[in-house]
Order: structure tokens, then sequence, then C-alpha cells
């Protein structure tokens, strides 16, 4: 194992669960500032995988939220499927207006960081699996 590779395994492990959650927003985030700076430059072959790697950002998004456990989390998932809807379309416009729904939904996230932090260190909220498969690559 190459040293950068056990700093990420180790610092990953350090990161509490809503730091993980604000990590993969702010991903997103840049893929849809990128994507939308793209489709102005017309740097279409740049666009196409860009468009990849937030579609997966989103689509890991949303693989974490269950819309059915209640009605904050249903809003989250319509938002977040909203914002893939969105850059869907070939338009600077409608990736700003993905970026816009996904800004506000971090900020969210982020306002309840220390509360959520809280909840972890007392048990209330899990830590992440020590054997968990997960692995973040926002780079």
């Amino acid at each position: 194992m190459s040293g950068l590779s056990a700093y990420q395994q180790v610092s990953t492990r350090q990161l509490t669960r809503i730091d993980l959650l604000v990590a993969l927003y702010d991903a997103t985030l840049r893929s849809l500032k990128r994507g939308a700076t793209l489709l102005t430059q017309e740097a279409n072959e740049e666009f196409q995988q860009e468009r990849l790697k937030a579609t997966r950002l989103l689509l890991g998004l949303l693989s974490g939220i269950d819309p059915e456990y209640d009605e904050v989390a249903k809003n989250t998932y319509r938002l977040a499927i909203f914002a893939l809807d969105q850059i869907s379309e070939h338009s600077p416009r409608h990736w700003d207006s993905a970026r816009e729904v996904i800004s506000q939904l971090r900020e969210g996230f982020h306002s309840i960081r220390a509360e959520a932090n809280r909840l972890q260190a007392t048990g209330e909220i899990p830590d992440i699996q020590a054997e968990s498969t997960m692995s973040l690559s926002v780079g």
C-alpha cells in the first residue's frame, strides 16, 4: 500500500458520517460547476466525462436516501432527482439550477454537522463500520 493510499484510508476512517456526506455534496457541487463551465466553453468531450462524474455523484447521494423514512428524506430525494434530471439537459442554466439545489441541501447538512457529530460520539448515530468496503474518492 502506498503512503498516499494509507493516508486516505486512515483519514477516511477518522471522518464522521456527516463529514463524509458533506464531502460528497462538496464533490458534487464542484462537478456541477465544472460541467456548466465546460458547456459554456463548448468542450464537449470533457463535458461528457464531467456529466458522467456528476451523475455518479448524484446517484451516490440518492443511494443513501430512503424516501420512505420520513417527509424530510422524501423531499431530499425529490430534490436530488430534480438535480439529476437537470443535468440531462445540455444547458448551463440547467446545470446551475442543479448546483443551486444541491448547494441548499449541502448547507442544510452542514448546519447540523455539530449535532450529528455529537450524536455519533454518544452512539445515538452508529459509527461507520471498520469492515466497511466504502471508499471516498472525490478528486
